[in-house]
């Protein structure tokens, strides 16, 4: 009862002296809870500015917190970009004390092409380190050889290729090629199509989207395929695509090597990875798809596996616990969970 009493006599004490101070009077401890701080920015739009354009003083982005949760933002870009000459030049965007670099496409008004024909001839005469630009939709008739390197195709706004026949509508065999903010279709309803071939090493494809007619329940005939990456590829980046009743979103043969990363599949029979590749995956998401990705045995070589189960673990947990089915090892992974094929 002394020590109620005492306690009360200190308190009454406190709050007197606060009264009659000209001073304020701070308690301790009562910390507040920490706010969560910005500590990284993506720009997530592709930035494309005519010669002489005037650059954009906001770009959309994506702000990450230190609590692990992400917004989307508008960051302010900073400083002046010299749009003087075309090419990728190099700027900064900045939202709540964080900043990031980014690029800006800067092209010629004559690399725009919004046919077929304008397009086919505008890579057949360009040389390394040219940009075209691609306005509105066309159909492909043949595959488009991409053979310079360093070319950049990239679409402005709303531009969709489509295609009916079992072919390619690119097939790349330069080295660091850019495809960039397409849409493709393909409508074939039998036989093979690869929408993309890549031979050439350190192609990024890159915002773009694949759709198809496949249907993972009823229609075996289409092997309607986003991509097909050769065993000469390396260092492939392939990002913030969207893959959607194509067959498989990419065959990728023995030896070829790259990243895959922030993309979705829906409704196909998922990505094949032959054995003998070193391909990173991260931070993709699947939905309705038969298996997300599938490791196979690889041609000619059949035995070497990349990927063994921890990798495969791995893989699925950095992929939103995705279904990995390795068929050299003969297991199913989800998350931790590993079961046999039956």
């Amino acid at each position: 009862m002394k020590r109620k009493l005492g306690a009360i006599a200190i308190i009454a004490f406190l709050v007197f002296f606060t009264a009659c101070s000209q001073y304020p009077v701070w308690f301790y401890p009562f910390p507040e809870e920490d706010e969560a701080n910005a500590v990284s920015l993506v720009v997530t739009d592709s930035v494309i500015v005519e010669v002489n354009g005037t650059v954009p003083s906001t770009v959309k982005a994506i702000v990450t917190y230190s609590d692990g949760s992400a917004m989307n933002c508008n960051a302010m870009v900073s400083g002046s970009v010299d749009t003087s000459s075309a090419g990728e030049k190099i700027a900064t965007a900045i939202y709540d004390g964080v900043s990031a670099e980014f690029s800006i496409i800067v092209f010629e008004p004559e690399n725009v092409v919004d046919s077929i024909e304008e397009l086919t001839s505008a890579i057949a005469s360009a040389s390394a380190g040219e940009i075209v630009i691609l306005n509105g939709n066309i159909a492909a008739i043949a595959p488009i050889s991409i053979s310079a390197n360093d070319i950049r195709i990239i679409g402005n706004g709303a531009s969709t290729i489509t295609t009916s026949a079992n072919s390619s509508v690119f097939a790349i065999s330069g080295n660091n090629a850019v495809i960039e903010g397409i849409d493709f279709e393909t409508t074939a309803s039998s036989g093979v199509t690869n929408i993309i071939t890549v031979t050439g090493t350190s192609a990024e494809i890159r915002n773009c989207t694949f759709t198809g007619n496949y249907d993972v329940a009823t229609n075996t005939d289409v092997t309607s395929r986003g991509l097909e990456l050769s065993g000469s590829v390396s260092d492939i980046l392939i990002e913030n695509c969207r893959f959607e009743k194509v067959r498989q979103p990419a065959y990728i043969n023995n030896g070829t090597s790259g990243t895959i990363r922030n993309c979705t599949v829906i409704g196909t029979r998922g990505w094949v990875v032959e054995g003998s590749t070193e391909m990173t995956f991260e931070g993709n998401e699947f939905e309705n798809n038969a298996v997300d990705i599938a490791i196979i045995p690889g041609s000619p070589d059949t035995t070497t596996n990349n990927y063994d189960q921890n990798e495969c673990i791995t893989i699925s947990k950095n992929n939103n616990n995705c279904y990995v089915q390795n068929q050299i090892l003969k297991i199913n992974v989800n998350g931790d969970s590993v079961s046999n094929i039956e």
